[in-house]
């Protein structure tokens, strides 16, 4: 019998949360803001190339999440 582990995505998806939620965490704390959304386009462009410089990492999707979001509500398309 080959090993089955049912609904694995929900573990995924709570990891992936979780990740989300750290990354805003820190980089809230490091530029000393209160909302992401308050992160000026040129510390969006420093989390990017960070994130660029490190896509092999397990952060990079909290990194991404976090720079998709403020593009979305900054500069819409």
């Amino acid at each position: 019998m080959s090993f089955k582990w049912e609904r694995m995505y929900k573990w995924e998806d709570n990891y992936e949360a979780q990740i989300i939620d750290d990354v805003r965490d820190v980089v809230k704390e490091y530029y000393d803001v209160e909302d992401e959304y308050d992160l000026t386009k040129e510390q969006i462009d420093d989390l990017a190339q960070f994130r660029d410089e490190n896509e092999m990492s397990i952060m990079w999707v909290g990194f991404n999440s976090l720079i998709n979001n403020w593009l979305e509500e900054n500069e819409p398309i």
